[in-house]
């Protein structure tokens, strides 16, 4: 029952942006967490695309309980990729990119420090030679022009500007 896993809709709904197909890999998403063991190699995986997608349908919908079940699945994520695995620092991205819209939905400004922190996390993870490295740089630039805004610190604007001028170099 696992190869049909592998396979949503989840690039089909993501390729053509059809909101059928995201509302379908929404479904299959969450049934595949049912029907998955705990122990299943691919559950990180699982948690991630339905994360994912919950975070592209909150895009179109703009529903808070999406985005908080997209936070609550990327965490089950990270605890199932741990340092070392090759997909912490997605996980990791999409996380802060959550905290960062949570933020921006509730003011609550713990949610710029968690997101700074996890950023943090992910740029350690992205070595220079890493792929994606300026991801990284970007987003992390991204929570502390956020955390900026709010309370502002000078630092956290430089550091968001030479991380952004590092991603850019990284293009």
């Amino acid at each position: 029952f696992t190869a049909p896993l592998r396979s949503l809709p989840h690039t089909d709904a993501i390729a053509r942006g059809l909101v059928e197909d995201l509302e379908e890999a929404i479904t299959l998403g969450r049934e595949a967490l049912k029907v998955c063991t705990p122990w299943h190699l691919d559950r990180g995986t699982f948690y991630h695309n339905l994360a994912s997608d919950l975070q592209r349908r909150l895009a179109n919908k703009a529903e808070i309980c999406d985005l908080e079940e997209s936070i609550k699945l990327h965490r089950s994520a990270l605890e199932l990729r741990p340092r070392g695995h090759p997909c912490r620092c997605s996980s990791l991205h999409q996380l802060v990119l959550c905290l960062s819209d949570r933020y921006n939905c509730r003011k609550e400004v713990i949610n710029l420090e968690e997101a700074v922190v996890r950023g943090r996390e992910a740029l350690k993870l992205s070595l220079p030679d890493h792929p994606d490295r300026g991801i990284s740089l970007f987003i992390l630039a991204h929570a502390l022009k956020g955390r900026f805004q709010t309370d502002p610190v000078a630092r956290d604007l430089d550091e968001a500007i030479a991380l952004s001028r590092a991603a850019l170099e990284e293009c």
